[in-house]
């Protein structure tokens, strides 16, 4: 992981991950226990595998479109629940 810029006034941070990089955070995020998923899980899992596979073989294969689809209706069912905007 390389960092691009941090800034405390945007609130932000860039990063340049590689492609095992992001397999890595994908792995770890998948094995998060189901207590601890939130809005910010599901955005981020859905995020990650598709820049994961975009970066490892230039496309995304239906295995992992479900899986993304999975996420992104997990993030309409908690949308509109606040404290889900915290974790």
């Amino acid at each position: 992981m390389r960092v691009e810029t941090v800034s405390m006034e945007r609130r932000e941070a860039i990063l340049m991950l590689d492609a095992n990089e992001l397999v890595l955070l994908c792995n770890a995020l998948y094995h998060l226990p189901e207590e601890h998923r939130r809005k910010l899980y599901y955005q981020l899992r859905s995020d990650l595998m598709l820049v994961r596979d975009m970066s490892q073989y230039g496309r995304i294969d239906n295995l992992c479109l479900e899986k993304i689809m999975e996420c992104r209706s997990h993030l309409q069912e908690t949308r509109g629940d606040a404290s889900d905007d915290q974790s």
